[in-house]
C-alpha cells in the first residue's frame, strides 16, 4: 500500500514537471502572442485533465485562488469590450502565462531543495532584468546624479539597442529599477543566511559557494538600481527594508541585519546627495513631475469613473485623449489596474498583497529553519518595496517584467506550505 501511494505521489510530480516544462517551452507564444498561433494554449488544458484523472485536482490549492480567479476573471472581460482584441493579446497572455507559472512553480516547490532552487532562479531572473536594462538603456529618466562621474560612465558605454517588443525605443531605467525592487531584499535578506551552519547547506565549502552565487546574482541588481537613477525606486526600497529590518531585529542574524544596515545608508546617502547637491534643480525637477503625474492620475480616476466595473480593458490607455496618446500607464498601480482592468481587478491586486503579508506572518513563527523566515521575510519585503513604488509610477500586470510578480507569489506559497507541514517531511 506504501509503494502504491509512493507510486501516485511520482505521477504527481512527473506531471507537474511535465506542466512547468511545457509551459516554459511555450513561454514565446505567451509572451510574443499573435492571433494565429493561439491554438498552442490548448495543451495547457490537456494537461490539466491529465492531472486532475491522477490526482483529482486540476491545479494546487492556495490561499491566492479566490484573488487569483477574480483577477483572471476580470482579465477575461477585456476580450469583449475592446474593438482590437490582438492589441490587448500581449497583457492577456502575459497574465495568464503569469498565473500558470505561478501555479505551475506551487506544486513543483514542494521541499526545501526545490525551493532554495526556486529562491536562485528568482535571484537569476532579477540579474538577467539587470543585465537587458543595462544593455538596453538608451535614456535616463531620472538624471539625479548629474554631478557625480555617473553619467559620463554611462554616456561613454556603447548601448546596444535590442528592439525589446514594446520596448522598441529602450528600456526606460525608471521602469527596469521598479522590477528590481522585487529581487533586490530577497537577495539582501539571503545572502548572511546561506552562511549559516546547517541551514542552506551543511558543509563550509557549499555555504561559501551558495552565497558566492547569491552575491554575484544581487550586485548586478545593486548596480543597476543606483545607475538607474530613479528617486521613486530608491524610496521605496529604503522604506521597505528599514520597515522589515526594524521588524525582524530580534530574529535576524547579525549578518543579514548589517547588509540591510549597509543598503539603506546607501539609499540614504543617495537621497540625501541628491536633496542637497541639486536642491535648486531637484525642487523644479520634482515640482514638474508631481504635476505630470497628477494630471495623468486625475486623468485615470476619470476613466475609473465611466467603467468602474470593467475598465476599458488592457493596453488601450495609449487610445484615449489627452495626455494619455503620450505615455502607456497612469503612473499608479492601483489606478492603472483600475483604468484598465476595473475596481474588482484593484480588489484581487490589494488582496494578493495582503495575503502575502499573513503568510509572511505565519511562516515567521512556524518555520523551523531560519532561512524560511528570511526568505519570506525578504520576498514580502520586495513586494512592499514594489507597492511603494507603484504609488509613483507603475509597471502594469501584463507587462513582461511583471511575470516576476507572480514568481514572488509562488514562493511564499511554497515556503507557507512547507512552514504547515509536519517536521519529519521536512528535508
Amino acid at each position: 500500500m506504501k509503494a502504491l501511494r509512493l507510486s501516485v505521489r511520482q505521477q504527481e510530480r512527473w506531471l507537474d514537471l511535465l506542466f512547468l516544462s511545457v509551459l516554459l517551452v511555450l513561454s514565446p507564444f505567451f509572451l510574443l502572442p499573435k492571433i494565429t498561433f493561439t491554438w498552442v494554449f490548448l495543451f495547457i488544458p490537456l494537461l490539466w485533465i491529465g492531472r486532475w484523472a491522477k490526482t483529482n485536482g486540476f491545479l494546487e490549492r492556495t490561499p491566492f485562488d479566490w484573488p487569483l480567479g477574480l483577477f483572471l476573471l476580470q482579465t477575461a472581460t477585456t476580450l469583449f469590450i475592446v474593438p482590437d482584441v490582438e492589441s490587448a493579446l500581449p497583457k492577456i497572455t502575459a497574465i495568464v502565462f503569469g498565473v500558470l507559472l505561478f501555479y505551475g512553480l506551487v506544486a513543483i516547490l514542494k521541499s526545501p531543495p526545490w525551493i532554495k532552487l526556486g529562491i536562485l532562479g528568482f535571484l537569476f531572473g532579477g540579474a538577467v532584468v539587470a543585465f537587458l536594462g543595462f544593455l538596453d538603456m538608451l535614456r535616463t529618466s531620472e538624471a539625479v546624479l548629474a554631478a557625480t562621474p555617473i553619467p559620463r560612465l554611462l554616456a561613454a558605454i556603447p548601448k546596444k539597442s535590442l528592439h525589446l517588443p514594446g520596448a522598441e525605443l529602450g528600456i526606460n531605467p525608471n521602469a527596469v529599477g521598479g522590477a528590481l525592487t522585487l529581487f533586490l531584499p530577497a537577495g539582501t535578506f539571503l545572502l548572511a543566511a546561506s552562511l549559516k551552519r546547517d541551514d542552506w547547506a551543511g558543509s563550509l565549502r557549499l555555504r561559501i559557494i551558495i552565497f558566492t552565487l547569491m552575491l554575484l546574482l544581487v550586485l548586478p541588481v545593486v548596480a543597476m538600481i543606483i545607475l538607474a537613477q530613479s528617486f521613486s525606486v530608491w524610496l521605496a526600497l529604503l522604506l521597505s527594508l528599514f520597515f522589515f529590518g526594524l521588524l525582524g531585529l530580534k530574529k535576524l542574524g547579525r549578518g543579514s541585519l548589517i547588509i540591510i544596515g549597509a543598503e539603506i545608508l546607501i539609499f540614504l546617502a543617495l537621497g540625501l546627495g541628491v536633496a542637497v547637491g541639486k536642491s535648486d534643480l531637484w525642487k523644479n525637477e520634482l515640482h514638474n513631475k508631481l504635476t505630470v503625474r497628477f494630471s495623468l492620475w486625475q486623468s485615470g480616476l476619470e476613466t475609473i469613473e465611466k467603467k468602474p466595473l470593467t475598465g476599458i480593458g488592457l493596453n488601450q490607455v495609449r487610445r484615449l485623449p489627452g495626455p494619455t496618446q503620450q505615455v502607456s500607464h497612469f503612473t499608479n498601480q492601483l489606478i492603472q489596474t483600475g483604468a484598465e482592468q476595473g475596481i474588482p481587478a484593484v480588489i484581487a491586486y490589494l488582496s494578493f498583497l495582503l495575503i502575502s503579508g499573513v503568510l509572511t506572518r505565519r511562516i515567521w513563527k512556524s518555520a523551523r529553519a531560519p532561512w524560511q523566515r528570511e526568505a519570506a521575510m525578504g520576498i514580502e519585503a520586495g513586494q512592499m518595496a514594489f507597492f511603494i513604488f507603484g504609488l509613483f509610477d507603475a509597471i502594469p500586470l501584463g507587462t513582461k517584467p511583471s511575470i516576476f510578480f507572480w514568481y514572488s507569489l509562488a514562493l511564499l506559497a511554497a515556503l507557507d506550505n512547507l512552514s504547515r507541514r509536519k517536521p519529519e517531511v521536512q528535508v
